[in-house]
């Protein structure tokens, strides 16, 4: 099973996703658990490869997708990235720079994917902004993103879906935003 959790070797429509592939089972399993989601938001493209997959876990759930990175990913000039409309999609820019922009225009609830290159800043800076009953997942998680990072927002966010996250052995946590506490 060694296979399934090698960041470098796993693709997705022939585009590297820096993921698990037990965390593609996992997002799957989480996108099935919470049909009521309207959107989601990716910070961070890298190649595209979980561009793709989110894309197309979208278009097959009636759901809104954007990603979010300051450089041109490489699978939106893929045959596939083309068919999906995956340029449509991406917005490109310095997501600190105006946060709240990122955010606003889209129906609610979402699901905001942290994976740039700052995943607790990330964090700490998109929680406030969003509304109770949002979702927030952060890649890496247990390296680059620790319990320790959700501390200045922990009054905002409970963990959900952690005993699956554990069970696919997953770099992804999931936490939902909840009201101020």
């Amino acid at each position: 099973m060694s296979h399934c959790h090698d960041l470098w070797n796993t693709w997705f429509l022939g585009v590297q996703t820096v993921q698990y592939w037990s965390d593609l089972l996992l997002w799957d399993r989480f996108l099935a658990a919470h049909p009521g989601i309207r959107t989601i938001i990716e910070l961070g493209s890298g190649r595209g490869g979980m561009s793709l997959y989110l894309r197309l876990q979208t278009l097959q759930r009636d759901q809104v997708f954007l990603t979010c990175d300051r450089i041109p990913m490489e699978a939106a000039n893929t045959p596939g990235g083309r068919l999906l409309q995956l340029s449509a999609c991406q917005r490109r820019g310095d997501i600190f720079a105006d946060p709240l922009s990122v955010i606003s225009p889209y129906d609610h609830p979402l699901l905001l994917f942290c994976d740039a290159g700052d995943k607790p800043r990330e964090f700490r800076t998109f929680v406030p902004i969003l509304q109770p009953g949002d979702w927030v997942a952060v890649h890496d998680a247990g390296t680059e993103f620790s319990e320790t990072s959700v501390d200045p927002v922990r009054r905002l966010v409970k963990r959900t879906f952690a005993d699956e996250c554990k069970a696919f052995d997953a770099l992804t946590w999931f936490y939902e935003r909840v009201e101020e506490s």
